[in-house]
């Protein structure tokens, strides 16, 4: 990738995990992770997404998407309307610039 009087590394996901350049970029294999145990009738979903989706959206925005779906239990639906919000929200705001915006959901047993 090349901007106006800077070079930077390309960024295929897969292949940049474990390129030494990417690392000075903040690239890593080592994602974030919260543990937590599960609360009967509060938590109600599992939602394991990339970057992309939490830069656009943020937490609380995420949960109010899927939580339309809880209802129906379709975690296809609101992991498809969570990409597709946070697709918008890249499109209007990023000036052409798309980070990889990925989403699964898992209902929980209640």
């Amino acid at each position: 990738m090349y901007a106006v009087g800077k070079s930077y590394p390309g960024l295929a996901v897969a292949r940049a995990l474990g390129d030494g350049d990417a690392k000075n970029y903040g690239v890593t294999a080592d994602p974030q992770f919260i543990g937590w145990k599960i609360r009967q009738g509060l938590d109600f979903a599992l939602i394991l997404a990339s970057d992309g989706v939490w830069n656009a959206l943020g937490n609380e925005n995420v949960v109010e998407i899927v939580s339309g779906y809880r209802s129906t239990r379709d975690p296809t639906g609101a992991a498809q309307a969570v990409v597709q919000v946070a697709r918008q929200a890249w499109e209007e705001n990023a000036k052409g610039r798309i980070d990889d915006i990925t989403c699964l959901v898992v209902f929980l047993d209640q």
